[in-house]
This record gives structure tokens, sequence and C-alpha cells, in this order.
């Protein structure tokens, strides 16, 4: 029998590689997120997606590469964890100084 451990929120964000403003499909994506805000709102967890796309998931079928998908990149308040994905200004070696779009 299955029991509940915790129960609360999952956020999806994504950042878009710079040439991109709309995405359409996971090679427009720099990075996508996985974040779990737990219903006492006291740590919430921030995830990175490997492969920018969740595994498919078979019924009695395993594949050994689709087990590493998910890396815990943050932890901490829900506030903290919330600004990891933001925009960031960072140096290029061809565009100079650019800031990432919006993850959302």
């Amino acid at each position: 029998m299955a029991q509940t451990i915790e129960t609360g929120e999952i956020h999806f964000f994504y950042r878009t590689r710079l040439d991109s403003e709309k995405p359409s499909d996971t090679d427009n994506l720099q990075r996508m997120y996985l974040a779990l805000v737990p219903e006492e709102r006291k740590r919430a967890r921030l995830s990175v997606v490997g492969r920018k796309q969740m595994p498919e998931i078979i019924s009695g079928e395993s594949d050994p590469t689709d087990r590493h998908w998910l890396l815990l990149s943050d932890v901490g308040t829900p506030a903290d964890v919330g600004k990891a994905p933001h925009p960031a200004q960072y140096e290029t070696k061809t565009r100079g100084k650019v800031k990432d779009e919006d993850p959302c």
C-alpha cells in the first residue's frame, strides 16, 4: 500500500535559448527546471531536468539511460529557490554582454 510522504505544488520553468523568443520544441530551450514546494513551505527543492524533457514511462520496461533525468540543484526557502531560474546577465565570446530571457 502506498503512503503519502509529502503533499504540495509542482512547478515547471524553462529558459529559452538566446535566439528563441517563443520555443516550439526542446531544441529552443536552454534549460528546464522542476520545483517541488511542500504545503508547509519551509524548504522547496529545485531540480534541473536532463535532456530538457521528462522520460517516457512504459510499464514493464526500464532503460538505464532514463534513470538519470533529474538533478537536484538547490534546496531552500521557496523565495530563494524561485530566484535561481531568473534571468541572468553574462558575457559571451560572439555576442558580448547579454541578458537571458525570462524563464517562463
